[in-house]
Parts: C-alpha cells; sequence; structure tokens
C-alpha cells in the first residue's frame, strides 16, 4: 500500500453483514505529483473465501489548476449505519473557501458483489 503522504487508516468493521468484518483502508494514495494529490478509501470483503476489493473512492484530492494559482481541495470522511450503509460526505474548497458540501450512500448489491455508490446530493453551498 503506498502512501506517500503521511499513515493510512486501517479500520475492521460489519459493512455488509452482521456477523462478517470487512477490511476499511483510509487515505491510501492513489496519485500524486507535480501540484496533485489522490487519496483513496479502500475496502476489501471475503466473498467465497477470497479477500475481494469492494469499494475504491476518492477520499482526498488536492490539487493546483494547471496554468493557474488557483487550488482546488476536496475531502471525503465516512459514516457507518445500522442499515449496512455507508456515508460519504465531501468538502470542497477553492482558494481556501468552501464551495460545497455533498453527501452520498453507498449501498451493498449483492448481484454485483460490491458496494455502488448513489449520487452525490448537495448539502451545503455556501452564498458568494
Amino acid at each position: 500500500i503506498k502512501c506517500w503522504d503521511g499513515p493510512y487508516v486501517f479500520e475492521i468493521m460489519p459493512l455488509r453483514r452482521s456477523d462478517g468484518d470487512d477490511i476499511v483502508l483510509h487515505h491510501v494514495n492513489y496519485d500524486h505529483g507535480s501540484d496533485i494529490l489522490i487519496n483513496q478509501t479502500r475496502v476489501f470483503s471475503i466473498l467465497g473465501g477470497k479477500l475481494v476489493q469492494t469499494l475504491v473512492t476518492e477520499d482526498y484530492r488536492s490539487e493546483v489548476i494547471w496554468g493557474t494559482e488557483n487550488s482546488l481541495e476536496q475531502s471525503s470522511t465516512f459514516q457507518r449505519f445500522p442499515n449496512k450503509s455507508l456515508e460519504e460526505t465531501r468538502a470542497s474548497t477553492y482558494n481556501d473557501k468552501l464551495k460545497k458540501v455533498e453527501r452520498r450512500y453507498w449501498r451493498w448489491s449483492e448481484q454485483k458483489r460490491k458496494f455502488v455508490p448513489g449520487p452525490f446530493r448537495l448539502i451545503v453551498a455556501p452564498k458568494p
């Protein structure tokens, strides 16, 4: 696991069902380079006796917009709910000013054998 910009966070918790744990890794580095840093949250589950990645999404992005001095930062937090859903709340800032907060829910799909995201819905959009 690459963790270029600091340590990842490791959790074991039941996400799909109460009698089976899943492995959740936050802040796993996905990409870094000139003026960009991207980290991911990943979930691994035991399916058919094998450890399988069942969720992957960006949990942090920091970048300077190419050709400008403008910066974008997006950061997500996750909350597990008793109904086996996972809530993702993402805050987006542009040049250090909050632009929006969005939320979406991840739910387990038995048919697809992975967590499937719903759409992001706007929670907060500060006035300009």
